[in-house]
């Protein structure tokens, strides 16, 4: 299983970014190998449809879950659709929120938004 944690920077040690549209980067990591892998957002510079690219990344990433401070009304449909779960990641260190996350200890992100969620316009 793959889960792709929103960052503000590249690899596991990068913090968290709480906005799964606009974050810099996508950190996966892949429960099979142990690995950490790091994509770029596309949708990190675009002027509208943030949410979207940034949805579409993740589902040609193959990932099955989430974590991230908040998801967009737009980016949490399509996870949602797609069955990939988003669970509300904790600051700092990509690295705490995966290992969170493997000890069933994140909060699932039941509805758009969050406590990070702001729209940008």
């Amino acid at each position: 299983m793959k889960v792709a944690v929103s960052a503000a920077g590249p690899g596991a040690e990068a913090p968290l970014d709480p906005h799964l549209g606009r974050c810099a980067y996508f950190v996966v990591y892949d429960d099979r190998t142990g690995t950490f892998s790091t994509v770029a957002n596309p949708g990190a510079t675009e002027g509208g449809g943030a949410g979207i690219k940034a949805a579409q990344s993740l589902l040609r990433q193959g990932v099955s879950a989430v974590i991230t401070g908040s998801a967009g009304p737009n980016a949490y449909q399509i996870l949602e659709q797609a069955g990939i779960r988003c669970y509300l990641g904790k600051s700092g260190p990509v690295r705490e929120s995966v290992q969170a996350w493997r000890e069933n200890a994140l909060p699932p992100l039941k509805s758009a938004g969050g406590p990070g969620w702001r729209r940008r316009m």
